[in-house]
């Protein structure tokens, strides 16, 4: 086993202070999920050597197959002998990744969001697959399938073989418009009307434009999102307003705007820095209009040990 594979650690947070051991894997000398002993069916054992690759592919050996299985039967014993024999291919780290199908979306951004790093992470195929789910979920594409780039193997430093990854992706439609309608019984109808564009600048930005339209609220509001701002796990953010409100107790026409850094700290938790600035006018029954400001700096922390966003 490569020394790559028994030293292993994952790093959270601005510095890497937060730092998980990662276990050496322990190969199976039996095949998953069958019980020596117990009864077995031929069905259940076709599956178990079908899926025994699996546990090196999670372990540094993504190219890892079953070369040969000879079954004995020894019907007096009642006992099925299974002999496997695994080609379990070249110690692997994990590759840049190859991008097919992007029109819109610049290959930056896959770069950007690789959650390994290139030539040092021994290959796991479910960080693969959970790199696979995350673009998946960004909104940007019909459907994303990702594999072993097996053509584009090569040596790398210690012996270790670096193996680049294939992204194939069908982009979805960037635009969405929406609207909604509403009615409560203290500011009466409302209507708000919606815009969003999802990859904005062609790196995965995300701005959303609504316009509220009521008896007391009428203006718009924006909001945006840049991913991976300068580091995978950090993002910059921006909102903004222009407002009139008009409620039983004033009359106002504001307009709003600010800015943060969110950046994951720890596994688990997040911080960000901002800055922000409203101003505008403001009047009620007593008094004539009045200007108003205020700017300023703001820091928060945010706390999240979801397994499933």
């Amino acid at each position: 086993m490569s020394d790559a594979l028994k030293n292993r650690t994952r790093e959270y947070g601005l510095f890497g202070f937060d730092r998980e051991v990662i276990p050496p894997p322990a190969f199976p000398e039996t095949l998953p999920d069958i019980v020596i002993g117990k009864p077995i069916v031929a069905g259940d054992m076709l599956d178990a050597v079908e899926k025994f690759p699996g546990t090196l592919q999670k372990n540094g050996y993504p190219l890892a197959k079953v070369q040969d299985v000879q079954y004995t039967l020894e019907p007096e014993k009642k006992e099925l002998n299974c002999d496997i024999v695994v080609d379990v291919g070249p110690c692997t780290n994990f590759g840049d990744v190859r991008v097919t199908g992007n029109k819109e979306v610049s290959s930056d951004f896959f770069k950007d969001a690789l959650p390994w790093k290139v030539g040092e992470t021994p290959w796991n195929s479910d960080d693969l697959e959970d790199f696979a789910n995350e673009l998946r979920q960004s909104g940007l594409f019909r459907s994303v399938e990702a594999k072993p780039a097996k053509d584009a193997i090569k040596q790398g430093n210690d012996g270790i073989a670096v193996l680049p990854v294939d992204i194939a992706v069908k982009e979805g439609l960037f635009h969405t418009i929406g609207a909604n309608a509403h009615y409560d019984t203290s500011t009466g109808f409302g209507i708000e009307g919606m815009w969003e564009h999802r990859n904005l600048f062609h790196h995965g930005e995300r701005l959303t434009v609504t316009a509220p339209i009521a008896t007391n609220e009428q203006g718009l509001k924006f909001a945006f999102e840049k991913p991976h701002f300068y580091n995978r796990d950090q993002k910059l953010t921006a909102q903004g307003s222009a407002l009139h409100e008009k409620t039983e107790a004033y009359e106002s026409t504001s307009v709003s705007l600010s800015s943060n850094v969110e950046r994951r700290l720890t596994k688990y938790l997040w911080g960000g820095l901002g800055v922000f600035f409203e101003g505008g006018t403001i009047e009620d029954s007593e008094h004539s209009a009045q200007s108003f400001s205020a700017y300023g700096r703001q820091a928060f922390l945010r706390h999240d040990s979801r397994d499933n966003a």
